[in-house]
């Protein structure tokens, strides 16, 4: 058999804080690998064991970079609309046409709205980058909760199996270690077969979450290529930095004090 290697549990099983739930199942982990030694098909399952701690153990990191996201879409939106405040591109834009008239202020009028359109689209585009983040998170988060749904499973059926033999006054782990009693090979099969079925299921489950992960990062580049065709209005006219081309007008909205 050789040297056993186990399966290594670090001193700090939650360093992201998660919550319990999806916390990597460390103990369930190492028995099944344990029990994958004695079987002689450790290291394909010791790998697929790092495979799901490593790509699926923290959901959470995509949660950190959606609230970016997400952060932007917000930032965007009261650049444009306004925050609580009100004062926003739009907002700004309704001052200039109620309170001043002239070419100048015409040239500013037409810069604000084309700032305005562009940072619209971007919005709408960081938005849909912001919604295919936030279903990879809800993808990930459910196949991690899978995946380690799976390797519980395993362990307890195997620790059952494990029970029963006992009970039989026979170890199974030592029976498929020393090869030394009748009915092995039945013991083999068996245990064989838990491992087997974990192998398969995790199998289906990582390639479908590394499909969708393709699939996410082709979608989000094509929305990246669109925002990066958004046309940004280059400096503002130099007639809207002429004074007498800003002419004030009698005030149609609220209360601004006198235009000097």
């Amino acid at each position: 058999m050789g040297d056993k290697k186990g399966f290594a549990i670090p001193a700090e099983r939650n360093p992201n804080g998660l919550p319990a739930e999806l916390v990597f199942p460390w103990d369930q982990a190492a028995y099944v690998v344990t029990w994958a030694e004695h079987l002689d098909v450790d290291e394909p399952v010791r790998d697929r064991m790092s495979t799901i701690q490593k790509m699926l153990g923290d959901p959470s990191k995509v949660s950190t970079v959606l609230a970016a996201w997400q952060e932007a879409v917000s930032e965007l939106t009261k650049a444009v609309d306004g925050s609580n405040d009100g004062i926003g591109l739009a907002t700004a834009n309704e001052n200039l046409k109620a309170r001043w008239a002239g070419t100048a202020r015409d040239a500013a009028v037409d810069y604000v709205d084309r700032l305005a359109t562009s940072t619209r689209s971007n919005n709408t585009l960081i938005s849909q980058i912001a919604g295919y983040l936030n279903d990879l998170g809800a993808y990930c988060t459910t196949a991690y909760t899978n995946a380690t749904s799976s390797v519980n499973s395993t362990a307890a059926s195997l620790a059952q199996y494990e029970s029963d033999r006992k009970k039989a006054e026979t170890n199974a782990l030592i029976v498929i270690f020393t090869g030394g009693a009748g009915g092995t090979d039945n013991y083999r099969s068996a245990a064989l077969d838990f491992v087997t079925t974990f192998m398969n299921d995790s199998k289906t489950l990582v390639d479908n979450l590394s499909k969708y992960m393709v699939d996410t990062g082709g979608k989000i580049d094509d929305v990246i290529t669109k925002i990066n065709m958004v046309e940004v209005p280059a400096a503002i006219a130099p007639a809207a930095l002429t004074v007498p081309g800003w002419q004030p007008r009698n005030p149609t909205g609220p209360g601004w004090g006198t235009p000097s």
